[in-house]
C-alpha cells in the first residue's frame, strides 16, 4: 500500500509540474523586452543561472525525477493565461483559480495523509520559480499557503489540523492571515484588536480591523491575531497576544473595497 500511495504523490505532483510548465508557456506577460546578457537584469526576473551558484542539491531521488519533468515540451492542453488581463481587471479568473486548484498547487506543502502534495521547501521553491512569471498569482499561492495556514501546518492540534487542512488543500477554502492594522504594521505588540471571552465561557469574541490582508476578500479561513487577558506566573492579568482561527462563516467578518497594488493588482488585498 505505501508503494501505491509513493507512486500516486510523485504521479499528481508530476502533472502538477507538467500542466504548471504548459500554464505558464502559454503566458502574455505584461510586458515584452528584448533578451539581455545583464545577469543582474536576469536575476531580477527569476532567471537564475545556477552555474554561478555552487550549492549542494538538498533532494531526494524522486524530487530529482520531478525537476526533470520541468520541460516546456511536454505535451499537454494549455491553459491561457493573460498575465496583461489580470493586471488590467484586477482580479485573476475564475477558471484559472479553478485550474490551480486541480493541480494541487494549494496544497503544495500539506502532507499527503490531508490531501497535499507534501513537497520539501525546497521543490516548493522551484515550484515557485515558475509560479513567479505571474506576480499576482504567486502572491495568492504564498499567502495562502506561507503565512495562511502556515499556524494550523505548525501549531494547530490534530482536530484542528483534520478539520481544515484537507479544504485548504484543495482550494475549497482559501486562507489568510490577519495581522497589520490600521495604526500597526511590523510593530505587532501595538495591535489593537480584542479578544474577550463570552460570558458563558465557550468561546471568543474579537473586535477590530485588519488592513492589507492579502487573499482577504476571497479568504474563509483567517489565522487572526489580538490581544487577549492573561494571567501571568506572577498572578497578574496582562495583555498577550493570541492567534485565532476565524471562519468567515462565524458572522461579524466584512471586507472593505480591494486595494490596488502595482504588479500584483490581480491579487485581492483588503
Amino acid at each position: 500500500m505505501s508503494g501505491c500511495v509513493l507512486f500516486l504523490r510523485r504521479a499528481a505532483a508530476a502533472r502538477a509540474c507538467r500542466a504548471l510548465v504548459a500554464l505558464t508557456a502559454g503566458r502574455r506577460p505584461l510586458r515584452t523586452s528584448p533578451p539581455s546578457p545583464s545577469f543582474a537584469k536576469e536575476l531580477f526576473l527569476g532567471k537564475i543561472e545556477k552555474c554561478c551558484f555552487h550549492v549542494t542539491e538538498n533532494i531526494s531521488e524522486w524530487e530529482q525525477e520531478l525537476e526533470e519533468d520541468f520541460d516546456p515540451a511536454v505535451t499537454h492542453p494549455p491553459l491561457t493565461l493573460d498575465s496583461r488581463k489580470i493586471d488590467r481587471e484586477g482580479r485573476i479568473p475564475d477558471d484559472t483559480l479553478e485550474k490551480l486548484k486541480s493541480l494541487g498547487l494549494f496544497g503544495m506543502q500539506i502532507p499527503e495523509e490531508y490531501g497535499g502534495l507534501g513537497l520539501s521547501n525546497t521543490m516548493y521553491a522551484r515550484l515557485g520559480e515558475i509560479i513567479s512569471l505571474d506576480g499576482s498569482i504567486t502572491v495568492t499561492l504564498a499567502a495562502h499557503q506561507a503565512i495562511g495556514l502556515k499556524g494550523i501546518l505548525l501549531v494547530g492540534n490534530e482536530e484542528q489540523k483534520a478539520k481544515y487542512l484537507p479544504r485548504l488543500a484543495s482550494g475549497e477554502h482559501i486562507a489568510a492571515f490577519c495581522l497589520t492594522e490600521p495604526s500597526s504594521g511590523s510593530d505587532a505588540a501595538s495591535i489593537r484588536t480584542r479578544a474577550t471571552l463570552s460570558e458563558d465561557k465557550k468561546h471568543y469574541v474579537l473586535n477590530g480591523s485588519k488592513v492589507w490582508i492579502t487573499n482577504g476578500g476571497l479568504a474563509s479561513i483567517f489565522t487572526v491575531f489580538a490581544k487577549t487577558e492573561v494571567v501571568d506566573s506572577d498572578g497578574s492579568v496582562k495583555d498577550k497576544m493570541t492567534a485565532f482561527i476565524v471562519e468567515r462563516d462565524f458572522g461579524g467578518v466584512t471586507n472593505g473595497k480591494p486595494e490596488d497594488k502595482l504588479g500584483i493588482r490581480g491579487s485581492n488585498s483588503k
